[in-house]
């Protein structure tokens, strides 16, 4: 069955087995909405106007059956204010479907005017200058969603907000010159008790000749093992970025790189967790921005924060462990560097707390280096001098066997450890010349280290003007 329309609304409900329905609408202002029950459905929406403007446009479609359903959405060429929604129900569950949907509200998408957020409520087409995409799936998922500005176009205000529910895997793209930009997605089992997994990337990016700047990703997974990406790049500024995963075996990575000023990114892995990993990155000229990683499971949690290449006034901050459960063998590490303070402002900081968790904590590794790349050329100690200053590590370790390492080459830095428990160590890392000893390299630095209970603590300072305090305790 095809339809071509001009101008006006299409309503269609349709009750059959292998059942291919397409509409076709050119013009501005035009609605589609169609309903289809059972399997292997397909449907085809195409709202192009053609002349490279594509406004105000609605459509819908409602798809429920057993397995293999399709729908396409296209509202391109100058897409804005323009509505698409999908609802994918697998009436066997998860596992045993094979939902797919895919929505194009691309080439040059949004206007390029900002808009605010929406509601949960159905916005009204005509009435905000971005786009917006709305997808439910319930089973085997994926879902494709690109709003996207083109090669020389813009993504500018648009949403798109997904709800997966099974076994999912789900790409969304804002790039190209990707302004004011939000997505927010949520993928779980399909009901309390299942297992189930999701795969997630979200792309806000600038491209080869934009930038990306105030956009917003929100990512929340369930289940088990799933795999969350957001990437923030080509000159990202102003950002935010947050993963929130639950259960066991998660894998989330933030990226805001190339020229990363002002980004807010924060991983978020909870509940009574394990084997949980998670990687921050603000490369390429890093400043002003603040990354977040807490991981309070039970621990074989690994985080890692790279503020590099040129990285000022930056705060890293990790957490793992949780009070009054089991947390061991955790790792933690903490990168900046080329790490500098310009014009009186201060430098990067750099926290890592491993909690007690009242039952035993150990065998953790917190790691923080500051200063030089590690790849530049010469003698360490005396290229770093000048380049990396004012920065700041607090590292704060409870219970047994845990092992922190510093590292911090340039002026005015400052590193405070506190260890409490026993057999805990205190090293430098494996950049430093000498890696048995927490190292600083430069003038007026400041080293602070706490222990208590059969401690050890190795400090190396090279320079002028540099203070130095081991203060260990046995109760």
């Amino acid at each position: 069955m095809h339809k071509l329309l001009l101008t006006g609304t299409l309503l269609m409900a349709v009750a059959a087995t292998c059942f291919a329905q397409t509409t076709y609408q050119a013009g501005v202002a035009q609605k589609s909405v169609q309903t289809l029950i059972g399997s292997n459905q397909v449907s085809l929406i195409d709202q192009r106007e053609g002349a490279a403007h594509n406004y105000g446009n609605m459509a819908v479609t409602t798809q429920s059956g057993i397995s293999s359903n399709r729908v396409t959405i296209n509202q391109t060429e100058g897409s804005a204010s323009n509505y698409a929604e999908v609802t994918q129900a697998d009436d066997a569950a998860q596992g045993t479907g094979g939902n797919l949907a895919f929505i194009s509200q691309s080439n040059n998408s949004g206007a390029g005017n900002a808009t605010v957020t929406v509601s949960s409520a159905e916005p009204v087409p005509g009435t905000r200058d971005g786009n917006y995409a709305f997808v439910r799936q319930v089973g085997h998922n994926t879902v494709t969603i690109a709003q996207d500005g083109g090669l020389f176009g813009i993504s500018n205000g648009n949403v798109t907000t997904v709800d997966q529910l099974g076994e999912d895997h789900a790409t969304i793209t804002q790039g190209n010159g990707s302004f004011g930009n939000s997505v927010i997605m949520k993928q779980a089992p399909a009901s309390p008790g299942l297992a189930g997994w999701g795969y997630a990337t979200i792309e806000q990016t600038g491209g080869l000749t934009g930038r990306s700047e105030g956009n917003t990703a929100t990512l929340e997974q369930q289940g088990q093992g799933s795999y969350g990406t957001i990437s923030q790049n080509n000159l990202s500024l102003g950002n935010n970025a947050h993963i929130r995963q639950v259960s066991n075996g998660h894998m989330g990575t933030i990226i805001q790189s190339n020229d990363a000023r002002n980004n807010d990114a924060r991983i978020t892995q909870q509940a009574n967790t394990l084997n949980q990993r998670a990687l921050i990155t603000e490369a390429d000229n890093s400043h002003n921005n603040v990354a977040v990683i807490d991981q309070s499971g039970l621990g074989s949690n690994n985080a890692q924060i790279d503020q590099t290449n040129h990285s000022k006034n930056n705060t890293a901050s990790i957490v793992q462990g949780r009070t009054g459960l089991l947390t061991l063998t955790n790792m933690a590490k903490i990168s900046q560097s080329n790490a500098y303070a310009v014009g009186g402002s201060g430098g990067n900081t750099a926290i890592i707390e491993q909690i007690d968790g009242t039952v035993t904590t150990t065998n953790n590794n917190a790691e923080v280096y500051q200063g030089r790349n590690a790849a530049s050329a010469g003698i360490a100690r005396i290229e770093a001098l000048g380049v990396s200053s004012q920065n700041v590590v607090r590292i704060s370790q409870h219970d047994a066997d845990n092992s922190s390492k510093v590292y911090q080459v340039g002026n005015k830095q400052e590193a405070t450890i506190t260890q409490t428990g026993n057999r805990n160590l205190v090293k430098g890392t494996s950049l430093a010349d000498f890696s048995n000893y927490a190292t600083q390299y430069g003038v007026g630095n400041t080293l602070m280290i706490n222990q208590m209970d059969g401690q050890t603590a190795g400090v190396f300072q090279y320079g002028t003007g540099n203070s130095g305090i081991i203060n260990q305790s046995n109760n």
